[in-house]
């Protein structure tokens, strides 16, 4: 298994304590084998494994906006458009069924919107809350997908009591259909 990641990012400082953030994600994974076991009436249940390999890239571009709303008060709305795309499916050893994949292979198009603040309520405390909604395209998709979305909201908190000393909590939750 091979795994590349890369980050470009921009940031321009506005007037009135904005900033705007502008990047392209790129990930790309290669050599995700695995074995499946056919147990159907067309081959008699005899079971026997299949090996499967597969690569997929994707690329994400986004903006986001930043406010310093006060010394202590900090926002990030952000917008990300992204691209999932794979290679074609090679079988490694003879089969004639077409393979199964798990749905995160998908190719897919999401558009995702995020919401993030954070504030230091003392020097040694920090909060932060955060929203995120998207919204998944599945298009000709092999798998039987068709639309997906979800939403997270988070939150979580840290306080140092001394140089040796940090403690630090948080909650996430995620619905989706």
């Amino acid at each position: 298994h091979t795994a590349n990641w890369g980050k470009l990012e921009a940031d321009y400082r506005l007037a009135r304590d904005y900033a705007l953030t502008a990047g392209v994600d790129y990930t790309s994974r290669t050599k995700m084998d695995w074995k499946a076991v056919a147990n159907n009436a067309s081959n008699n249940y005899q079971n026997p494994e299949y090996e499967y390999s597969r690569s997929m890239s994707e690329l994400t571009y986004r903006l986001a906006l930043r406010k310093t709303m006060s010394e202590t008060v900090n926002g990030t709305l952000t917008f990300a458009h992204a691209e999932r795309q794979g290679s074609e499916n090679r079988l490694s050893s003879g089969a004639t069924a077409p393979p199964q994949y798990p749905g995160y292979l998908a190719d897919r198009k999401r558009e995702k919107v995020r919401a993030l603040v954070d504030w230091s309520a003392a020097e040694n405390l920090n909060f932060q809350a955060a929203y995120e909604a998207y919204f998944d395209n599945y298009e000709n998709s092999s798998y039987g997908l068709d639309k997906g979305s979800g939403q997270i909201l988070s939150v979580d908190g840290s306080y140092t009591l001394n140089d040796a000393w940090k403690f630090n909590t948080w909650y996430s939750k995620q619905v989706g259909d």
